[in-house]
């Protein structure tokens, strides 16, 4: 609660006081009158006079406020201000209106408050309720709210946008209230066609031109946007918007910008080659994508808050008119024609479906009207429920069924999916067990019996068969070495364990090879002492590390670098065993099965921690794609704006198949059916009313989530549990589910 104090009786007595600041401002001045003058003779009629003396007032006095004591409230002379050529709302008012009344065209300050607007009705009579001046002119029955710090007003003065602050007090003798504003501002509003090329092959890219004509108040804005930023960071503004929906979305040619001054019309046109349009739904065996009413859908956005205490403010006024229109390859297209409105206090939304079957033209018309400048809080569930309304028709989704040769290539790729787990590792298996039948039939047949140190190979063998083998290679590498050193010391160490548990060995081995160093040369070829032990702290932490799911192929990889000074001095020595060397460096058929076996795996890995398909384990959502992220959206499992925190998926191929995220709203599960349709179940963090939790215990087991509705429906999630991904997640949702209920 408040209490305000007021020394004037009514608004009377507030513009009585007014006057009394602009009595002896109206000074003008040869210049000025030469000014005037020359608008006067070269305008066709007063509203053009009118017109020209406002955009000169706006564009040549620059706009400054100065408001330090008497400044605060008296405006400067109209000729001081011309002089100086700058101004704050009061000084360039009274200019205007000085130039205005020289040519018989009646005008007079008004005070407005730019953030009570109507609610200015309800504040004390005072002197400080005003924080702004405008002009309010009236000729021939006519009437305008003027504004003179406002910039980039061109054309007629009935296309130029009038402020609307809902209440003003006039400064003239008769006034007594406060006076409704009530502007006439209907040219304005923004006029978007979208046209789209589309390809029979759908591989090729998509031609797509927008051409946005902006009209009025919007008109003023993007001019205002293209003189602040300038032509070349529009366009990328530009091109990142529409990327939000089309990825692959490349600048064709540069924009064209078209301004129509006399008519306060701006025009951009925008030329882009859209690649990847096409999404493949393989399931359906078809091609699908989407067109978007964008223009149109950051206004109908659902909010995140269920309930409001205090008004919500909207965008208006605002006029939105969206065709897109198709342009289909010669196929067997057939689209029904369809119209859907809403209609409310807030807003207009209407939408209609057209299909030219002769032209094979599919059009979209949308548009959208603001009806209120805010939503008061009783309103809001009704606000909400016609959002909820439109929401099904922001996108329009459309698709071809594949061709014989990729009904073809779906048919292997169902082939494919009937090859289940059990069948791959059996494979895997008896491939291994293959590689170590081979090495045991020649080690038996073919032992080598020539003279060697340790147990020499050429690097990139080496580091080949250290990375591909999967962490097999380097047990066995150890394990021959410690053989060797085992065999030299008649020592009673146990090659086999130390092969097992290689991370563990690296410096006792680096210690061997440095005595057999110090015994053949002067000169060390080895790394020093403190550097090797820092190697072997390196190489555990990497042995450790490679059990890791994100991190187990670049820890493979720099454990295998960590090995190469050992492994190149083994290689030095032996420079005197070239028989060795070729015998233990050959490539066999054991090698290249080993390979082939162990590709696919580091391929699928690597594509697992690139994001190409799923992980698994709890990844953070930022590592998701854009094409994965489309697909959500597209199934409604996401919106545009979402921002996945946690996100893991148990399927092999694609997310699609199955998922469990939480964005900053809300947590998602979805699963594929037998029928390939999406179920989905979602809940924001308001409607959760309590959730269970059934850790994973035992290696491959996943962490299960029961999250129970306040409405008492509930649904589960799956959770991995390496790398306590499972516990982040919950830990997520505690806290989101905690911030939500302390909000009610």
């Amino acid at each position: 609660s408040s209490i305000s104090f007021s020394e004037m009786n009514d608004w009377q007595e507030v513009a009585h006081w007014g006057l009394g600041l602009y009595d002896s401002v109206w000074q003008s001045g040869n210049a000025l009158d030469a000014i005037v003058a020359d608008i006067n003779n070269n305008s066709a009629n007063d509203e053009e006079r009118i017109s020209r003396t406002l955009q000169f007032v706006q564009n040549e006095i620059r706009y400054l406020g100065i408001e330090l004591g008497e400044n605060s409230h008296r405006p400067s002379t109209a000729f001081e201000t011309f002089q100086r050529r700058y101004g704050d709302c009061k000084d360039k008012t009274v200019l205007l209106i000085t130039m205005l009344r020289k040519m018989n065209i009646e005008a007079h300050p008004a005070l407005v408050n730019t953030d009570l607007s109507h609610t200015l009705a309800d504040e004390l009579p005072s002197t400080r309720v005003f924080d702004h001046v405008i002009t309010y002119v009236t000729h021939n029955d006519k009437s305008w709210w003027l504004d003179p710090t406002r910039t980039y007003q061109h054309g007629q003065l009935e296309t130029i946008h009038q402020p609307d602050f809902g209440l003003a007090l006039v400064l003239r003798e008769q006034t007594k209230e406060l006076q409704p504003m009530n502007p006439n501002n209907e040219h304005f509003g923004m006029k978007i066609t979208d046209r789209f090329t589309l390809d029979e092959d759908t591989l090729k890219p998509v031609s797509f031109t927008t051409t946005s004509v902006y009209h009025g108040w919007n008109a003023e804005s993007q001019r205002n946007r293209l003189a602040r930023l300038g032509k070349a960071k529009l366009q990328q503004q530009y091109l990142e918007f529409f990327q939000y929906y089309y990825p692959q979305i490349q600048v064709d040619q540069e924009i064209a910008i078209e301004d129509n001054q006399q008519q306060n019309q701006l025009t951009v046109s925008e030329f882009y080659q859209i690649a990847d349009f096409w999404h493949d739904a393989t399931e359906r065996r078809r091609f699908t994508t989407d067109f978007y009413a964008n223009a149109i859908t950051s206004y109908l956005d659902l909010p995140d808050e269920p309930t409001r205490k205090h008004p919500l403010y909207l965008t208006y006024p605002q006029r939105i008119h969206q065709t897109v229109e198709i342009k289909l390859s010669d196929k067997d297209w057939h689209f029904d024609n369809e119209t859907f409105a809403e209609e409310n206090p807030f807003f207009s939304f209407h939408i209609d479906i057209l299909f030219d079957e002769t032209d094979k033209l599919l059009v979209l018309k949308y548009r959208y009207i603001a009806n209120a400048d805010h939503v008061p809080a009783a309103a809001y569930p009704q606000y909400l429920a016609s959002l909820n309304k439109v929401q099904d028709y922001l996108s329009y989704g459309i698709y071809q069924n594949y061709t014989d040769e990729a009904v073809e290539a779906g048919l292997l790729d169902e082939l494919w999916a009937k090859l289940d787990y059990s069948t791959i590792i059996f494979i895997y298996l008896m491939g291994y067990l293959l590689i170590f039948v081979l090495w045991r039939i020649e080690q038996w047949r073919r032992p080598f019996e020539g003279e060697h140190l340790y147990y020499p190979v050429t690097l990139p063998k080496f580091i080949i068969l250290w990375v591909v083998s999967l962490g097999f290679y380097p047990m066995y590498w150890f394990y021959r070495n410690f053989c060797y050193i085992r065999d030299q010391q008649k020592s009673a160490i146990m090659p086999t364990p130390r092969g097992i548990f290689y991370y563990f060995w690296y410096f006792k081995l680096w210690q061997s090879l440095q005595q057999d160093n110090a015994n053949r040369h002067e000169a060390s070829h080895l790394p020093s002492k403190a550097l090797a032990v820092t190697l072997a702290v390196l190489f555990f932490i990497a042995g450790l590390a490679s059990g890791h799911t994100i991190l187990w192929i670049p820890c493979l990889i720099m454990s295998a670098l960590l090995c190469l000074p050992l492994a190149n001095y083994i290689l030095f020595i032996n420079r005197e065993h070239p028989d060795a060397i070729r015998q233990f460096s050959r490539w066999r058929p054991r090698h290249v099965l080993l390979i082939i076996l162990s590709t696919p795996i580091l391929t699928l890995g690597l594509a697992q921690e690139f994001g190409a398909i799923p992980n698994p384990a709890v990844i953070n959502g930022d590592r998701l794609w854009q094409r994965d992220l489309k697909q959500l959206q597209r199934q409604n499992i996401i919106r545009p704006g979402d921002d996945i925190q946690y996100f893991y998926s148990d399927a092999f191929l694609s997310i699609m198949d199955d998922g469990n995220g939480i964005t900053q709203r809300h947590v998602f599960s979805y699963w594929k059916e037998e029928d390939s349709s999406i179920s989905v179940e979602t809940a924001a963090f308001d409607e959760i009313a309590d959730f269970d939790v059934t850790q994973g215990k035992s290696m491959g087991e996943n962490t299960v989530l029961n999250i129970k509705r306040k409405d008492g429906s509930d649904f589960i999630l799956f959770l991995a549990t390496d790398e306590r991904g499972d516990k982040r997640f919950i830990k997520a949702l505690e806290n989101h589910v905690k911030q939500a209920t302390s909000t009610d």
